[in-house]
């Protein structure tokens, strides 16, 4: 878990991490954003209710809205088999709360981007025909859809799934938004992002007003930017961001992670 001291003002109470200022909570009742939807009337509607699980914190903050409901709740985590190994036995342990349907694709990774192309943000069009003399590539959505989102609604339906929800924020800035997860594959399921509309500092005033335990890299000195895409996206070819770059050097460098490294380079 995440251990912060606090310094009290007038108006709340200051979440400190190595002195920077990580979150804010009120003072009196939490401060706890309402959700998108109504949790409540979702849970009269549906025998179940199946979340996309990443262990990440904003759909860890999803399953502790939905833990009023526990009997009714299912994760569903999509193992793309590069995920780190703290991250794995923490997934895992969420066992513990709720039941857990782990869903990997059908070929691991290294061989899917042998036959299919490496991930990229920019797919050249003699690259994505494979043409000879160029490296074969294809856009990092579609090998995220069929390496991440299918096997997890393919689960989901084959477990009764008439309801699913995500941890999805529009701040994300993601290729597709909760209503357009299944991607018009199963229309008779119905999405909701419950904390679509939560801004980060809120998300991490609900953590720390519900004392969550979270991921370990979540003690990353610079927390504040523990906010873009998953950590297994680390090692996607394709997110060559700025921030993935930044989020990369600081594993590297940190202890915590130090031998939990993996290597996915297609020969």
């Amino acid at each position: 878990p995440i251990r912060m001291s606090k310094s009290k003002s007038r108006t709340g109470v200051g979440v400190h991490y190595r002195g920077e200022l990580a979150a804010t909570i009120k003072l009196g009742s939490p401060r706890i954003p309402a959700t998108t939807i109504d949790l409540a009337s979702l849970f009269r509607r549906h025998a179940l209710v199946h979340i996309a699980f990443l262990g990440g914190k904003d759909s860890l903050v999803v399953a502790d809205l939905c833990s009023p409901w526990r009997e009714k709740v299912v994760l569903l985590w999509g193992n793309t088999g590069m995920m780190w190994p703290h991250m794995e036995q923490f997934i895992r342990g969420q066992r513990d709360k709720f039941r857990l349907i782990e869903a990997s694709p059908q070929m691991d990774l290294v061989s899917y981007w042998q036959q299919h192309g490496l991930p990229s943000d920019l797919t050249p069009v003699d690259n994505a025909l494979g043409t000879k003399g160029f490296v074969k590539m294809q856009p990092h959505t579609v090998c995220c859809f069929n390496n991440r989102i299918l096997p997890i609604l393919n689960a989901g339906l084959l477990d009764g799934m008439t309801a699913l929800l995500r941890g999805q924020r529009v701040s994300d800035e993601a290729f597709s938004n909760h209503q357009g997860f299944c991607m018009g594959l199963c229309p008779q399921v119905e999405t909701a992002g419950p904390i679509w509309e939560w801004s980060k500092a809120e998300v991490w005033d609900y953590i720390m007003a519900r004392s969550l335990v979270t991921p370990e890299q979540y003690r990353d000195a610079d927390i504040k930017c523990q906010t873009f895409g998953s950590l297994e996206c680390a090692g996607c070819p394709a997110r060559n961001t700025q921030g993935n770059r930044a989020r990369a050097a600081r594993s590297r460098s940190s202890a915590t992670f130090s031998g939990r490294r993996r290597k996915y380079s297609p020969s």
